[in-house]
C-alpha cells in the first residue's frame, strides 16, 4: 500500500469493491484506505474502440481520478484536505467503509 500507508495530506489510498458490494478479494484493506470504488467486472474502452470487462484496484483508481478531477473542474480552488474530508463523508454504515459517492465529492451541500 505505498505510498497510501502514510498519512499524507495529498495522497489517497483507494481499495476495490466487488460485485457483491464487498472489498474485492485482490484489494488492500484497513484504516489506511480513504475510498472504495468497483474494482470487479468493470464494463471498459479498450484500443481499436472495443468494449470489455476487466478487473483489478487500477481501475478503482481510475474511477476515483476521474470523480476527483470532476470536482475540481466545478471548483478549481479545492485543497487536497478538503477532498479527502468530502471522501470521507461517504462513509457507507451497511458495509462499514468509504464508498466512492460521485455527488458527496462533487457538491458540497
Amino acid at each position: 500500500m505505498y505510498p497510501g500507508c502514510f498519512e499524507l495530506p495529498n495522497v489517497i489510498c483507494v481499495g476495490g469493491l466487488g460485485i457483491n458490494g464487498k472489498i474485492y478479494e485482490f484489494s488492500g484493506y484497513g484504516e489506511k484506505i480513504d475510498i472504495y470504488a468497483p474494482a470487479e467486472k468493470v464494463y471498459c474502452l479498450m484500443p481499436e474502440d472495443t468494449y470489455t470487462y476487466s478487473e483489478g484496484v487500477s481501475i478503482s483508481v481510475a474511477y476515483v481520478t476521474g470523480t476527483i478531477a470532476l470536482a475540481k473542474s466545478i471548483n478549481p480552488t479545492l485543497k487536497c484536505e478538503e477532498i479527502k474530508n468530502r471522501l470521507h463523508k461517504c462513509y457507507n454504515e451497511e458495509l462499514n467503509i468509504p464508498v466512492l459517492d460521485v455527488k458527496k465529492i462533487c457538491i458540497q451541500e
